[in-house]
């Protein structure tokens, strides 16, 4: 079990890492420049939500008004909870992303 969560927790890495980042002229931007893509992985025990390399340690508003928190907690407008699986992830836009590129969900 520990060796599963491990290894999510490394490819939700590996893709936050190097699939997201796109060369455009000599730099690397991340693609949805001004969309990030949040990420839950399993940490020790603990679910974490990981943005762009780095684990997000505040609450995150979204552009439809749900807030992220730091656990990997989805909160709606009407205060329902929704508890992010590792190896999920959701845009700066709130829409749910899947797949190698993240693009979203149909």
């Amino acid at each position: 079990m520990m060796i599963r969560t491990l290894m999510i927790a490394l490819t939700t890495l590996y893709i936050v890492k190097y699939e997201l980042p796109q060369k455009i002229e000599g730099r690397y931007e991340v693609k949805n420049a001004g969309n990030e893509i949040y990420c839950a992985a399993t940490v020790s025990g603990h679910t974490v939500v990981i943005c762009e390399g780095n684990t997000v340690t505040e609450n995150v508003t979204l552009q439809n008004g749900k807030t992220l928190t730091p656990e990997g907690v989805i909160i709606d407008k009407d205060g329902t909870r929704t508890q992010m699986q590792p190896g999920e992830c959701i845009g700066k836009d709130g829409k749910p992303r899947t797949g190698k590129d993240r693009k979203p969900k149909e």
